[in-house]
């Protein structure tokens, strides 16, 4: 493990909490605490500081209502402590860790735990206030870590910045436990009726509407019918009790589903106790109670929301249905409640894809991971000007332009992995979620034209093609993009776009005037006008760049050079896209990207010595571009 002990985190919770959220803060800051400091502070005494201290993690108590009292108290804290970063659990901790950013001066981060559209369910006035306040607080911090890609994915479909959130998995300790003693004897004192023949369903969550624990029984009821032997037991309490047991007693199996209530003394007896784990939330993001099953080896049945399908993989190690869908939960139950072996090997899978992808450590080495790149970004050099922005066909669902995308986006990560980046989308919320990248719409045009003003790069990327066959459209709106980017005062690429065919005189006129003025070396190289012909460019062998019919065209490739590769262009010479004249141009080589500018200098020098255009010149010299292409290959 790679020493972290410079780091100093420190968390802010509630103290109140329960559920995954207690889970996840209490394991996560055990086995931090191993490797950085990782300190506490819980707004208010109780049960879940008390766990903390006896865990041996550090936690101290910073309560009252006094809003402004606690942020000076806490930034003396942070001051005098020397932390370095801010991690909030909660509404009320998000809430005063976006108080913290302007006098601590350093980043704050929060995880998400649950959908806090979805946490005050059936409480309008708590949604009104505390709902409300948390979502504001969300919005004013620095970075946000989700508990599932899913939750991510929510959030930044919400409108969050998409390149200020992490995903992070709730892990355990897959340390084989020690025996829980006889099963049925536990299971009766929770007032279970159970036999030795009994396959016992069990569910550990708050009786609240989120849970939906009306179709768990219904699901139970039906599957009941067909498979006798099965029983339902419930651990937990909330609102609903009262209504989910006269909804058991209605359906006629009051007999065989137990409320057991909370279950004190830890888990591990009550999940050792079952043959099959089920959950029936209407939202989850990445449950613990599901990964605590697969710990016991338990076939699992829950609905495929939040993170869920991560773990489990639908008639390989478990059962999804659809939130609410009570018919397809029941005959999933009564397919295991009736097949011993299926059950046992659903279990064996789901534990060993569980204890491999989704262990305590995996969740600590990803946090560490994220502290670790939230801090170098804070420490980023403020710039006047910074990033990129990316403009072509994307977000049209064409999979070949959405591939140079991705090219682009890695080869700019690679050259700053903290770099803004902005891409302009005919679908924003689609490019922004699979990207996680800042997105503007096509037709934003006061939207991008700020961009560029903060921009350093301006990047006409594939799909951007160039031409006036189709559409003149497509043409007008690339040429009109490049000159904006370049009034702004962004350095301005072309990156695997194509260009041309251009027919109309005065649209190549257009498209020489600003493509000269982003490239600087042909324009400072003085060529008149004539000497070159028109160039076809394109990043892919089917682009409709049409690089092959072009006199002149040019196609992305890579050459090696000293055996690694390096960014080039195969040269098509003599190409003739005319109506019965059609020829596919031969090729030359590869040039590097480098030495394109140089070699189109060199032709159109060549060219204008001799007196003549491009055309008549090539009539005479049909291997002149060959033969000044060959220093460059």
């Amino acid at each position: 493990m790679k020493v972290w002990s410079f780091m100093k985190v420190i968390h802010l919770i509630s103290g109140g909490d329960s559920g995954g959220a207690k889970t996840h803060v209490l394991s996560l800051l055990q086995n931090l605490n191993q490797v950085i400091t990782a300190q506490l502070v819980c707004f208010r005494d109780g049960p879940f500081a008390e766990e903390a201290r006896r865990m041996g993690i550090p936690t101290m108590i910073c309560g009252g209502n006094n809003i402004p009292r606690q942020c000076r108290a806490l930034t003396k804290i942070i001051h005098d402590g020397g932390y370095q970063l801010i991690h909030c659990h909660g509404s009320r901790a998000n809430m005063v860790g976006a108080l913290l950013r302007k006098p601590t001066g350093l980043p704050v981060v929060s995880t998400v735990h649950s959908d806090y559209k979805l946490d005050y369910m059936g409480r309008p006035f708590a949604r009104l206030t505390f709902g409300a306040i948390n979502a504001w607080a969300l919005r004013h911090l620095d970075y946000r870590i989700g508990v599932s890609d899913a939750m991510v994915d929510l959030l930044i479909d919400r409108g969050f910045p998409p390149d200020k959130f992490y995903a992070i998995y709730n892990g355990i300790d897959f340390t084989p436990p020690p025996p829980q003693g006889d099963r049925l004897d536990y299971l009766r004192s929770l007032g279970a009726d159970v036999d030795a023949d009994s396959v016992v369903i069990g569910i550990a969550a708050r009786l609240n509407p989120v849970k939906d624990m009306s179709t768990l029984i219904r699901g139970f009821a039906k599957a009941h019918e067909s498979c006798k032997r099965l029983r339902l037991v419930i651990a937990g309490d909330g609102e609903e009790r009262e209504k989910l047991g006269d909804l058991a007693k209605e359906l006629g199996v009051e007999k065989e589903v137990t409320f057991a209530g909370w279950i004190s003394g830890g888990m591990d007896r009550f999940y050792a106790a079952l043959d099959i784990n089920a959950l029936t939330s209407l939202s989850e993001t990445f449950p613990y109670a599901l990964t605590e099953g697969a710990r016991f080896h338990l076939a699992t049945v829950a609905t495929a929301v939040g993170g869920i399908p991560y773990l489990i993989d639908q008639n390989v190690n478990g059962y999804l249905f659809t939130a609410g869908d009570w018919e397809a939960l029941g005959s999933y139950l009564a397919a295991l409640g009736s097949n011993d072996s299926l059950r046992h090997e659903m279990g064996k899978r789901l534990y060993e894809k569980a204890s491999s992808k989704f262990s305590i450590q995996s969740t600590v080495d990803t946090q560490l991971h994220i502290y670790r790149e939230i801090l170098r970004r804070h420490n980023r050099p403020a710039k006047e000007r910074d990033g990129v922005v990316i403009c072509g066909a994307y977000g049209r669902g064409n999979a070949g332009d959405d591939a140079i995308l991705e090219a682009i986006l890695q080869e700019m990560r690679s050259i700053d992995p903290d770099m803004p980046i902005t891409v302009l989308s005919k679908d924003p919320k689609a490019t922004r979620l699979t990207y996680r990248v800042r997105t503007v719409g096509r037709m934003d045009i006061l939207a991008w034209k700020a961009a560029m003003r903060r921009a350093r790069l301006y990047i006409n990327g594939g799909g951007s093609l160039i031409q006036d066959v189709t559409s003149r459209r497509s043409l007008w709106f690339y040429l009109h993009n490049i000159r904006a980017a370049h009034k702004s005062g962004c350095k301005v690429q072309m990156y695997g776009c194509g260009i041309g065919p251009v027919l109309r005189e005065e649209h190549r006129r257009l498209a020489s005037n600003v493509l000269n003025a982003c490239v600087d070396a042909v324009r400072r190289a003085g060529i008149p006008d004539g000497a070159l012909p028109q160039v076809h460019i394109s990043g892919c062998p089917s682009s409709c760049g049409t690089h092959q019919t072009g006199v002149l065209g040019f196609r992305g490739a890579s050459r090696l050079v000293d055996g690694k590769p390096q960014a080039g262009f195969l040269l098509f010479v003599g190409g003739n896209a005319h109506q019965g004249q059609e020829t596919m141009g031969r090729e030359v080589g590869v040039l590097l990207e480098k030495d394109v500018p140089a070699y189109l200098i060199d032709l159109g020098r060549t060219v204008a010595a001799s007196g003549q255009d491009f055309n008549t010149w090539f009539k005479a010299n049909p291997k002149g571009p060959d033969q000044i292409a060959e220093k460059y290959l």
